[in-house]
Order: structure tokens, then C-alpha cells, then sequence
């Protein structure tokens, strides 16, 4: 009897010291406990100039974190039509105190956005960033880099080319410029202009279809483009009402057409889309 108590006594210690050896694994674990890495939350977009011309190369698109850089992008030419940049932002788990890397931020820390370019670092226009998503996040930001001191959308260095050129005493700062106005009274108001990459104080400069050609099954629509700039055609089939719709067209005459966008170069381009059948308009859009 006494070696059965001895032997039920030995075994429930030894559960004890099993549990408590348990806890105190469980305990050191946590207190060596890391974040790991999330799948990335990517920032893209077309960065502009304060002329609102898309950058070709010579820039860099930074994020930042308070100070902290985090990821930036050297501009060499578009990653796609209407798209010059892209910005991949590590994503800590959050399971610890400390990010698994300097370099990794967590969903909704809020970021900055600015361009370096030959003038130096540049502030943007926007200022509605939203902050870090979800892990596999992909969210569209377009800059421009400038500054718009009157948050009208027009930045300031393109405004001023206006006021360098108006001698309209009613025009005398920046605030007088608005964007719905007509400064050159060529059809197309100053916010037009400016989103086109056109100057309002040209009246021969603006966005529009320089020439239609009627060929055998085609229409062939012309324009003189801006280098970065992304095109397409829309249409619909009445004038006064609807929606436009987005139209395949080809940047050949033979080509085949299809639903997308075609970049400017600076110089002349070409959009060739099927005669419809019927009665159809026609829209050159630009991004």
C-alpha cells in the first residue's frame, strides 16, 4: 500500500512539474515574440510636373514615414500608359511592439508622398494620401509636384505663367485664376488645359482632334499629343444624353482595335476606329 501512495504521489508531482514546465515555455515565448512580414500594399500612379506633364525620367517618387523613407521609385519612362511609378510598401504583422524592419509599416499609418527632381525635393499638390491598407492593398495616387495655394486643383507655377501673361488688372494673383474660367477663350476652361498638359495662355494650345479622315472602313482621328500623357476614345450614339462609353480603336489603319490606352510622344498620333453602323459619336479622352 505504501508503494502505491508512493507511486500516486510520484506521478502527480511529476504532472506538476510538467505543467509548470509548460507555463514557463509559454511565458519565455512571449516574451520573445516578432513580427513577420505581410503581403506588400502597393502605391501607383502618373507623377506630374507643376506643368502637369508627365515625368519621363529624371525623378524619383519617394514615401516616406514621418522622416523615415521607406520606398522609392526612379522614374524611367511609363510602366504602362498613365502610369510612371509604383511604390511597394512592406507590411509588418504588428504581432510585437517593434516592426520586423525599419523599412516595413502597418496598416493605417499614415505616409507622405514626395517627388525629387532636378529643382530639388517637391511637395504635392494632394494632400488626401490615404494611409497604408491592407496587406495586398493596390491603391491609385496620382501627384503632381507643386504647390496649389488656393486649393483649386491648378498648381501655382502654371497659374503664374497666366499671370505672367495677362496684363487684365482684374487678374492679379493667383486666386483670380479659376478653373472653370476660359482665359484664352479657345473653348476649354483652365482646368482643362491644365489636366491635358496645355497652357491656358495659348489659345492655339489645347486638347482636341486636329483632323478626321474618312477611309474605307475606318475612321481616322489625328492630334498632337503631350509626351506621358494617356489616350483613348470613347463614344456613344446620342449627342445631347448618355454615358460615353469606352471604344476600341487601333494606333494603325490595318491594326486590330481594342479597348485601351495609347501614350503620347510629343508629336502626332493616330486613332483608327470602325465605321459604326448607325449614327455614333466620337471622343478622344486623355489621363
Amino acid at each position: 500500500m505504501k508503494k502505491q501512495k508512493t507511486s500516486e504521489i510520484i506521478i502527480h508531482c511529476s504532472f506538476k512539474f510538467i505543467v509548470l514546465l509548460c507555463s514557463s515555455f509559454i511565458v519565455l515565448f512571449s516574451s520573445f515574440a516578432f513580427s513577420l512580414p505581410q503581403e506588400m500594399c502597393i502605391y501607383y500612379g502618373q507623377a506630374t510636373d507643376q506643368f502637369g506633364w508627365p515625368y519621363m525620367n529624371g525623378a524619383d517618387v519617394i514615401l516616406k514615414s514621418g522622416t523615415n523613407e521607406i520606398v522609392r521609385h526612379t522614374i524611367t519612362g511609363s510602366i504602362s500608359p498613365g502610369m510612371n511609378f509604383a511604390l511597394y510598401v512592406s507590411l509588418d504583422d504588428g504581432f510585437s511592439a517593434t516592426p520586423y524592419s525599419d523599412k516595413a509599416l502597418r496598416e493605417g499609418d499614415p505616409i507622405e508622398i514626395i517627388v525629387r527632381d532636378a529643382r530639388g525635393e517637391q511637395s504635392i499638390m494632394q494632400t488626401n494620401i490615404p494611409p497604408v491598407g491592407a496587406a495586398g492593398d493596390v491603391i491609385l495616387v496620382n501627384v503632381t509636384a507643386s504647390t496649389d495655394t488656393d486649393g483649386d486643383g491648378l498648381s501655382d507655377a502654371w497659374e503664374q505663367e497666366i499671370l505672367n501673361d495677362s496684363t487684365n488688372p482684374a487678374i492679379a494673383t493667383i486666386e483670380d485664376i479659376k478653373p472653370g474660367d476660359d482665359y484664352d477663350g479657345d473653348g476649354a476652361s483652365n482646368w482643362q488645359e491644365f489636366m491635358s498638359g496645355n497652357f491656358a495662355f495659348l489659345d492655339y494650345d489645347y486638347f482636341f482632334i486636329e483632323k478626321v479622315t474618312s477611309l474605307d472602313t475606318r475612321f481616322k482621328f489625328e492630334m498632337l499629343s503631350v509626351p506621358g500623357k494617356a489616350y483613348s476614345v470613347a463614344s456613344r450614339t446620342n449627342l445631347i444624353s448618355g454615358s460615353w462609353i469606352k471604344c476600341p480603336f487601333s494606333a494603325t489603319e490595318n491594326g486590330v482595335a481594342s479597348v485601351g490606352l495609347i501614350e503620347g510622344d510629343g508629336d502626332w498620333l493616330s486613332f483608327y476606329v470602325d465605321k459604326p453602323v448607325g449614327t455614333k459619336y466620337f471622343s478622344l479622352k486623355v489621363q
